[in-house]
């Protein structure tokens, strides 16, 4: 059910995303200053995509493999080791060149496996 409905959020931003594209923004935006981070210390992963979304519809990042760049800066610690190790791979296999976007869903997955913060909580 969760899952369904970050899915649901997902696509309603992507189409948000789209129909901002064209979009001139009146202020500039920092990613040094504010990026969301996603650290060893955070269990909130929904939180985080939720900010990291809200960072790509000012943002605008140019296709996938620069948003795997731009969501590569708001991991630290070991969720960034997670992203190491699943960008290396869709390196070695040739996924991240021509599939960037099942690379990012895997990424997604990984981290909702290993570090989504439990219902219980």
């Amino acid at each position: 059910e969760m899952r369904r409905q970050r899915e649901q959020d997902a696509k309603e931003r992507a189409e948000q995303l789209k129909s901002m594209r064209e979009e001139k923004s009146v202020f500039t935006y920092s990613l040094r200053d504010d990026l969301p981070v996603f650290g060893d210390g955070d269990s909130d992963l929904d939180k985080h995509f939720e900010a990291f979304h809200d960072v790509c519809l000012v943002v605008k990042p140019k296709g996938d493999r620069e948003k795997l760049l731009l969501f590569a800066r708001s991991l630290k610690g070991v969720r960034r080791r997670c992203y190491d190790t699943i960008i290396k791979e869709a390196k070695s296999n040739g996924d991240y060149e021509a599939k960037p976007a099942s690379v990012f869903d895997r990424l997604v997955a990984a981290l909702d496996a290993s570090f989504h913060e439990s219902d219980e909580a």
